[in-house]
């Protein structure tokens, strides 16, 4: 089977809020290791998006949220450079909520954790498409 064939795979993202701050991970694994992104990961088979990005979110800081806005769908899309043959396709669905309970702490897929205003965000390395949906959250929630 042609590796191409794999993609594209389903994901999600949780950007969660608590005192005006988004929580945000530094990622610990291939394909984006050491770039920040919201906590998020793979949908398992028969798993509710929503579920799943609690799942993600409680395994990745063990933080618990009220998750339940969509914010977006973002494609990450990367092919190689000599073929242009595509050797990462996700698409991403983003909720967004408000912080319930935890204290964030760097754990599975995360090398690092914080809670940062958005003003704070300017020069980290970001995946695609993250700082777009966490303005699109803070809109959406009004922190």
């Amino acid at each position: 089977m042609d590796e191409a064939q794999n993609w594209p795979k389903l994901g999600v993202s949780a950007c969660v809020w608590r005192d005006g701050r988004v929580l945000v991970i530094q990622r610990g694994k291939p394909p984006v290791i050491g770039a920040w992104s919201l906590p998020g990961g793979h949908v398992e088979p028969g798993e509710p998006l929503r579920a799943a990005a609690a799942r993600e979110l409680l395994e990745e800081t063990g933080v618990g949220a009220d998750i339940g806005r969509l914010v977006d769908v973002v494609d990450v899309i990367r092919r190689d450079a000599m073929s242009g043959v595509v050797t990462v396709h996700y698409a991403v669905v983003c909720f967004t909520g408000l912080w319930q309970s935890g204290e964030a702490a760097a754990a599975s897929d995360a090398m690092a954790v914080r809670w940062a205003f958005p003003e704070e965000l300017t020069g980290l390395d970001f995946t695609p498409g993250v700082l777009e949906a966490i303005a699109k959250a803070r809109q959406l929630l009004g922190v």
